[in-house]
């Protein structure tokens, strides 16, 4: 029972301070550059969010690694074996999940950049194309964080 109890605590912890809990708003996070005018400009606004949504999306899927760790060491200390085989499951489930998501976002991008390849909005759009790849991802890794909570 303490067992549980320590996790709830380890879980509400993190998912408190998830990103999910900043009140990222998922859908609207391209209206922050609706003020720019210029390409140049957009280009520079997008490239910023792309490096926001990546951290974002890490730091999720780092909490949640942390998460799954901490649980595998605490049912490893107990030799529950139902729970260590549960842990590393999720853990190579989840490391096996980001990988997919990498090597897809990376085809998708690059086949956004060739479609768009030497036009002036190239950049700008490949960005754009980066940050949503990198902003669904983020919805996604925050609903397992949220889960985890459960």
């Amino acid at each position: 029972m303490n067992y549980l109890i320590n996790f709830s605590f380890i879980l509400s912890f993190f998912s408190y301070q998830s990103v999910y809990s900043q009140n990222i708003d998922y859908e609207n996070w391209s209206l922050a550059c609706e003020d720019c005018i210029t390409t140049i400009d957009i280009t520079r606004c997008y490239a910023r969010q792309r490096v926001i949504a990546d951290s974002l999306m890490l730091d999720t899927y780092n909490k949640i690694s942390v998460i799954l760790d901490k649980g595998l060491e605490e049912a490893v200390l107990k030799s529950d074996e139902e729970s260590i085989q549960w842990y590393e499951n999720s853990k190579s489930s989840l490391s096996e999940g980001q990988e997919y998501w990498k090597k897809m976002s990376k085809a998708d991008l690059y086949f956004t950049y060739l479609c768009f390849e030497g036009g002036s909005m190239s950049t700008m759009i490949t960005h754009h194309s980066a940050t949503s790849a990198s902003y669904t991802r983020l919805k996604v890794l925050s609903g397992f964080l949220r889960n985890l909570n459960l």
